[in-house]
C-alpha cells in the first residue's frame, strides 16, 4: 500500500467526509483497519518524508488495534455513534488515557503518559473515534508559527514555502494533507 490515499477496495480517503466513510464502511468497501493503515501510510509518505509537514508528533500505536476491535463488533449502522471508525487527530495539549505522550510539542515533556482522557477526547471515543495522532503545534500553545521543539516548524500542505501559521497549524495541515478525518486545536 503506498500513501496515495487509496484504501481497501479502492476507496479514495482524499477529500472523504464522515457520511463518505460511513457509507463505504457500511457496504464493505472498506474496514475500520484499513482506513486507519491507509491514513498511517500518508504521514509516513507525507509527513514524515516527502514534503515533509512536520504536521503530526505521534501516532497512536493502538490505533490499528482501536479499528480491528470496531470492525470485530460488526454493530449494524443503527448502534454506531456519529464518529463511528473515524480517525481523528489531536492537538498534543489534549490527554489521552493511552500510550500517546502529550508534549505540548515540548522535549522535557517527551514521554509524558497521563493517565485519563480530556474530556473531549472521552466524549470523541464515546462517539466510535479513533484517536489516531496528536498534531504538531507552537510549543505549550505559545506563539503563531506552528513550531515546537519536539515537532520542528509545520509547513503548509499546499504551499511549503508558506507559513500556515498558528498554535494549532499541526491540526490543520494535518487535515488539509489528508493523514485524518477530524482535526481538533484547542489552546487549553
Amino acid at each position: 500500500m503506498s500513501g496515495d490515499g487509496q484504501a481497501g477496495g479502492g476507496f479514495d480517503v482524499m477529500e472523504a467526509t464522515i457520511a463518505d466513510i460511513h457509507d463505504a464502511l457500511e457496504r464493505g468497501e472498506i474496514t475500520c483497519r484499513e482506513l486507519v493503515k491507509t491514513y498511517i501510510m500518508r504521514i509516513s509518505t507525507y509527513d514524515k518524508s516527502g514534503p515533509a509537514f512536520n504536521s503530526i508528533i505521534s501516532i497512536n500505536p493502538d490505533a490499528l488495534r482501536l479499528a480491528e476491535e470496531l470492525d470485530g463488533k460488526k454493530l449494524p449502522r443503527s448502534q454506531w455513534g456519529a464518529l463511528h471508525g473515524i480517525p481523528v487527530i489531536i492537538k498534543d495539549l489534549m490527554h489521552t488515557a493511552d500510550r500517546m505522550p502529550t508534549t505540548g510539542g515540548n522535549l522535557t515533556l517527551n514521554g509524558m503518559v497521563t493517565p485519563d482522557d480530556a474530556t473531549i477526547v472521552e466524549r470523541m471515543r464515546d462517539a466510535g473515534a479513533i484517536i489516531l495522532a496528536k498534531s504538531n503545534l507552537d510549543e505549550m500553545a505559545r506563539g503563531i508559527n506552528g513550531a515546537s521543539g519536539l515537532g520542528g516548524q509545520t509547513r503548509n500542505a499546499y504551499d511549503t514555502s508558506v507559513n500556515p501559521s498558528g498554535s494549532s497549524a499541526g491540526s490543520g495541515v494535518s487535515i488539509a494533507a489528508n493523514f485524518g478525518v477530524v482535526g481538533i486545536g484547542t489552546d487549553t
